[in-house]
């Protein structure tokens, strides 16, 4: 992966965070709107996938970042 496709590949990664800090503010409110008996399961499993996926993209951004960082001449002009 060159420069050019990680710098491509970034709005993808951005867009990923921000779904994950959406669902992860809006956790809390969405429990209140199901019934009370399912309201802290609800609440508890939305504020988990948000932490997933706000983890899951900084994680593949952080590798794509390092490999591009550190990627070899040798292998660009092969």
């Amino acid at each position: 992966m060159g420069r050019r496709e990680f710098i491509k590949d970034v709005p993808n990664r951005l867009t990923g965070l921000i779904i994950g800090l959406v669902i992860y503010g809006n956790a809390e409110y969405l429990a209140d709107a199901v019934p009370s008996e399912f309201g802290d399961f609800v609440g508890n499993n939305m504020m988990l996938i948000g932490q997933i996926l706000i983890g899951i993209s900084l994680l593949k951004l952080a590798v794509d970042g390092y490999l591009v960082a550190t990627e070899d001449d040798g292998e660009k002009k092969i």
